[in-house]
């Protein structure tokens, strides 16, 4: 019975991490993914410099380019790297690390806290570097506070290295990652004056490991509100983070963010009465790093964006274990039992919410084989859709020549479309609306290509996330005799 109770924290780490996996083989993907794979197919100093050129640092897409190395470039690989990040943050940091410092218990509430609601689900479908920052910034956290306890200096290096790696992994992370250093300096100079060289030495190697992209960090904060899609701040977005980071709605003070949200501030009194620090530290932290981004949006420029504070998520799911944890064992197992069964349903209604989700219900894998059974690698493409989203279409024919209906049409002239037509001769002619984002229309188009003597005819509809496809093949037109 002792063997089975210890090895719980593991049975629950693994069925999350399965829980987690199952929208991995969806064939959907959206803009910011096409991106990142985009990112990835160009060489080592081309993902720096497309990096440097974003909104974001360059370690994630590092990582999907070191898995082209084994058997080259798959979606569901990809999705797995990123899938990864959620393993790890629940199987190394939360059956191993916090079990073994806060027990069996919180290990298991953290997992199930921290892997079953949506934002996790989510995150860890979707290529980008969210989930790989919440470990990273989860693992800093429990790296200095295993120091700050035991004073031990393998702990330090390796929370200097997981800092590092989450400053190079998400912006917010490094606001995350800041704080927690000031914290241990401040209790360090109060409590313990003897590690404060060891404390001060720790931030001097993070200071110069993160130098070479801090002057890139600064160029990126000036012209991201020139050259993003980033919104004016909104207090009443801001205020709701946690429970938006619980479930998928746009409102999201309701549903089971609304009861989880309600549940945290629950928690927070207890932790406060209980005097629980160590929970506390993890609020003030993600409070802070909530603060921090609030204030440079209004006072510098917008970069406020709710899913950031993903990055952040682990500390939550700690405070939650930790503090619930208390709780639960000031009665019986079955208090815990019970909290259990309600963080099972959550991931119950996160795994319904995900399923009704066009990464999921959407025909991506018909749409993946018909341009595997009908489409030459090299075919040409004309495409009904603002010219930022070619880097979608992109990802499923990278070979592919695409062109745009407003280039082909400019100033309602034929021009660019005879002058198109007559250089793709020899090759399969495709032309792709998608009714979400359409721009010209079918009519003004086959009109336009009737006239230059080609027809064409419906191939088929699809739908991937964010997107309605039709897709009609162009060919010239047989004249009998």
């Amino acid at each position: 019975m002792k063997r089975f109770k210890a090895a719980i924290p593991y049975i629950i780490a693994v069925l999350t991490c399965l829980f987690v996996s199952f929208p991995a083989a969806s064939n959907s993907i959206v803009l910011d993914e096409a991106y990142s794979v985009g990112l990835v197919r160009g060489s080592v100093s081309g993902i720096i410099r497309g990096a440097a050129e974003d909104v974001h640092p360059p370690l994630y897409y590092l990582m999907l380019k070191v898995s082209e190395f084994f058997g080259g470039e798959s979606l569901l690989k990809y999705r797995l790297v990123t899938a990864l990040g959620t393993y790890l943050n629940v199987l190394l940091l939360g059956a191993v690390l916090i079990r073994r410092r806060w027990g069996c218990r919180v290990s298991v509430l953290y997992s199930l806290w921290f892997g079953m609601t949506y934002g996790t689900l989510e995150k860890s479908t979707f290529l980008r570097m969210y989930t790989w920052g919440a470990f990273f910034v989860t693992a800093s956290a429990l790296f200095l506070f295993f120091y700050y306890e035991k004073n031990r200096k393998r702990d330090i290096l390796v929370g200097s290295i997981m800092t590092l790696a989450a400053m190079y992994t998400h912006y917010y992370a490094v606001i995350s990652v800041f704080l927690m250093w000031v914290i241990l300096l401040l209790l360090t100079l109060i409590k313990k004056r003897k590690q404060t060289g060891i404390v001060l030495t720790g931030g001097a190697l993070v200071t110069v490991g993160y130098l070479p992209w801090l002057n890139i960090l600064l160029s990126q904060s000036r012209r991201v509100a020139e050259s993003y899609w980033m919104t004016d701040f909104n207090w009443d977005e801001w205020r709701l983070v946690p429970a938006a980071l619980m479930e998928s709605s746009d409102e999201a003070f309701n549903g089971t963010g609304m009861v989880l949200y309600s549940f945290l501030i629950l928690l927070l009194f207890l932790a406060l009465i209980k005097r629980r620090w160590d929970a506390l530290t993890c609020v003030v932290i993600f409070g802070g790093t909530m603060l921090a981004g609030a204030l440079f949006s209004l006072f510098v420029t917008p970069v406020w964006a709710t899913r950031y504070m993903y990055v952040d998520w682990g500390l939550m799911a700690l405070f939650a274990a930790i503090t619930a944890g208390e709780v639960t064992s000031a009665f019986s197992d079955i208090s815990q039992g019970l909290l259990v069964l309600v963080l099972a349903i959550v991931g119950g209604i996160s795994a319904g919410t995900m399923m009704m989700d066009e990464t999921m219900s959407s025909t991506a894998d018909e749409w993946v084989a018909f341009l595997a059974d009908n489409v030459d690698e090299s075919a040409c493409m004309i495409v009904d859709d603002p010219s930022e989203h070619d880097v979608v279409f992109r990802f499923y024919l990278p070979d592919a020549n695409f062109i745009f209906t407003e280039e082909l049409l400019r100033q309602d002239t034929e021009e660019g479309l005879r002058t198109f037509l007559s250089e793709s001769a020899g090759h399969q002619i495709w032309y792709v609306i998608d009714y979400r984002q359409q721009k010209i229309g079918t009519e003004k188009m086959q009109a336009c290509l009737e006239e230059l003597g080609y027809t064409v005819e419906a191939a088929g509809s699809f739908t991937i996330e964010h997107k309605s496809l039709e897709v009609f093949k162009v060919e010239v037109t047989e004249h009998e005799g």
